[in-house]
This record gives structure tokens, C-alpha cells and sequence, in this order.
């Protein structure tokens, strides 16, 4: 997909239903993950990048660093969340992660075991509030995140 796609909304023409069509793609997500592929700056993987997972759960095990739900793409939608529900940033994806907690309870946000967010300190977790989002950036080295 060109820049000029990317810019050009007359590249996804309206297909006469409910959605709109997107020339020579498969599905939105395609489409997605071949934008986001070409705003990465070089040198970032662009490995899961599009991917949505939502209506996620967080099970009974996921409560705290040691066994919480790894993050496994860009965008996750966390329905089902637990008191005490955590997961855990990895370093298998790159660029902004977001997380949005649509449960009824907060939940919690640890970097990976040795790694910190911001200057929190080790291990320590942020807490994502029920019905909030927040986003966390690895730079693609060690185990430092932030938050843009």
C-alpha cells in the first residue's frame, strides 16, 4: 500500500452496503496492519501490529506478576476482569500497546519480571481504572516501557 493510499480516501471505495469496501483486502484488520506497518519507524518490528483482541477475560490465575495475562498485541479490550486482574507488557510487541478496561473493577498493568514503567520502579504495576484505556511503549530494547 503507497503513502498516497494511505491519504487517499477514494482508496477504500464505499462498496453500496453497510461497510465499506477496501480494494484488494482480504479484511479490515489487513488493512490495519498495513497502515500501522508503514507509520512504525523503521528499525520496529511490526509483528502484531492491527491485531484487535477484545471481549478478553482476565481468569482467576491472572491476579498479580508472576501469572498474569501476557500482552500479545497493539490493542487488547478487556471485558471479563477480576478483582486484582492483571497482565503483563512483553517485549514480543512493538511500538504503542493499548489497553482498555471495559470490566467493572480496575486492573493492573505490570512490566515484564525485571522491567519497569516509566520510573516507577522495578516490577511495580500501573493500575488501569475501569473504563479507562492507557498505553504503554517498549523502545525496542531491555525492559524500560513508558507511557505516551
Amino acid at each position: 500500500m503507497s503513502g498516497s493510499q494511505l491519504l487517499n480516501p477514494g482508496a477504500f471505495p464505499y462498496n453500496g452496503g453497510n461497510q465499506p469496501g477496501f480494494a484488494g483486502q482480504s479484511s479490515f484488520a489487513s488493512v490495519m496492519a498495513q497502515n500501522m506497518a508503514a507509520l512504525l519507524p523503521s528499525g520496529l518490528a511490526a509483528a502484531n501490529v492491527g491485531v484487535v483482541q477484545s471481549g478478553l477475560a482476565i481468569g482467576v490465575s491472572g491476579t498479580n506478576q508472576a501469572n498474569a495475562v501476557p500482552v500479545t498485541s497493539n490493542f487488547m479490550v478487556f471485558s471479563g476482569v477480576p478483582s486484582s486482574g492483571s497482565v503483563i507488557l512483553t517485549t514480543s510487541v512493538s511500538g504503542v500497546v493499548e489497553i482498555l478496561n471495559r470490566g467493572t473493577v480496575s486492573m493492573q498493568a505490570y512490566p515484564p519480571v525485571s522491567g519497569q514503567i516509566e520510573s516507577l520502579g522495578t516490577n511495580t504495576a500501573v493500575v488501569i481504572a475501569s473504563g479507562t484505556n492507557a498505553k504503554f511503549l517498549w523502545a525496542g530494547t531491555g525492559l524500560q516501557f513508558y507511557e505516551p
